[in-house]
């Protein structure tokens, strides 16, 4: 969906984001699943890289280099487990608000002792404080992240210096595949920065951060579901998201040209070449899956703490009859939260730890 497109329409409000939701629930779920895949299958590709760097090195076309992509390898093993563990920690947190958060909340005050009202807020304030350490733990995963696509994207411009040099044709375009990757990256850190400024934003941006992942992950089925929705981005810090956003795609279209239009003008056979043209698929690969997958954990977290805070401030504030929507929304049946554990799930799930267990070879 484009984030442009997305602009020019009124904002959803938070019970067509629910109802959204719940039909886009298998689509969301087959894209987790997807996602946990994609995690899985770039560690099949460090696997096998490792294989070809190991040929490279006993040629000594240039200073060795399979222990660099070890340290690269092993790192990407523990941040994918790490995510995969913040996904499960998301999941449950959120399975515990829909089944004692959300119904404390309504629980009637009249009649209620001052201690009784007072243990309600206890709960709720405890249950805040113990989602918020928990949240921050999936943020502290951005600067690792961050840290492991830079050395990542570092190898390879390394590795395709010496490719060019080495060959007679596609030199340009190597360079340039090399800087639209570190663009790539730029964009991928300019979305986890401005991510990580997001104070309590409205429930539309984990629902922007849901319809990336069917876009990038799912079925053409479901792909082909997401124009009718017409999802905006609200206020200044959304709105910049949204460009964010926009940047990134872009960048990632560009990406997959240049990958294309090298692999066309730079036909050599000879092991740099081919170790080259599996890091220039990988490095992308592996920027896209973990900015994706982080930006929806981050983008629930976010959700749940406004919604908590909501909460809190109603039940403090017994002069506004009306609930808040996350409460409105569950008083008829309905909540966001249990169709985004089922998808984290699906996620845990698909991630095979026997494709992480070795990490010495």
């Amino acid at each position: 969906m484009s984030s442009s497109r997305s602009l020019k329409h009124k904002p959803l409000s938070y019970v067509d984001v629910v109802r959204i939701f719940s039909e886009l629930e298998a689509d969301l779920q087959d894209s987790c699943k997807s996602l946990a895949q994609s995690t899985v299958q770039l560690m099949q590709a460090f696997n096998s890289i490792s294989a070809q760097l190991h040929s490279v090195d006993l040629q000594a076309m240039m200073p060795p280099v399979k222990p660099q992509w070890k340290i690269l390898r092993n790192s990407y093993a523990e941040l994918a487990l790490q995510l995969r563990a913040n996904a499960s920690t998301i999941s449950a947190r959120i399975k515990m608000f829909c089944a004692v958060i959300l119904p404390l909340s309504i629980r009637s005050s009249a009649g209620q002792s001052s201690r009784s009202h007072r243990e309600k807020l206890h709960v709720l304030q405890s249950y805040i404080s113990i989602s918020a350490e928990q949240a921050a733990l999936t943020f502290q995963l951005v600067e690792k992240t961050v840290n492991l696509i830079s050395l990542s994207n570092s190898t390879h411009t390394e590795i395709a210096r010496i490719a060019s040099q080495r060959s007679q044709s596609g030199q340009r375009e190597l360079q340039d595949l090399a800087q639209k990757m570190l663009l790539l990256q730029t964009n991928v850190q300019n979305v986890f920065s401005g991510s990580s400024k997001l104070s309590c934003p409205d429930v539309t941006y984990v629902a922007f951060t849901a319809f990336r992942l069917i876009a990038a992950a799912g079925r053409q089925s479901s792909k082909a579901k997401l124009p009718r929705y017409h999802l905006t981005l609200n206020g200044n810090d959304l709105s910049q998201m949204s460009t964010l956003f926009q940047d990134l795609d872009g960048t990632r279209n560009a990406v997959a040209h240049a990958q294309y239009t090298t692999q066309i003008s730079h036909r050599t056979s000879d092991v740099l070449s081919k170790a080259q043209t599996a890091i220039s698929d990988l490095v992308p690969n592996q920027m896209l899956t973990l900015e994706t997958a982080l930006t929806l954990f981050m983008g629930i977290w976010l959700t749940l703490q406004a919604d908590c805070l909501e909460i809190v401030n109603w039940i403090q504030n017994q002069d506004n009859p009306e609930p808040p929507s996350s409460v409105s929304a569950y008083l008829h049946g309905y909540t966001i939260y249990s169709v985004l554990a089922t998808s984290l799930d699906n996620y845990v799930e698909a991630i095979d730890l026997q494709h992480f267990a070795n990490t010495t070879s």
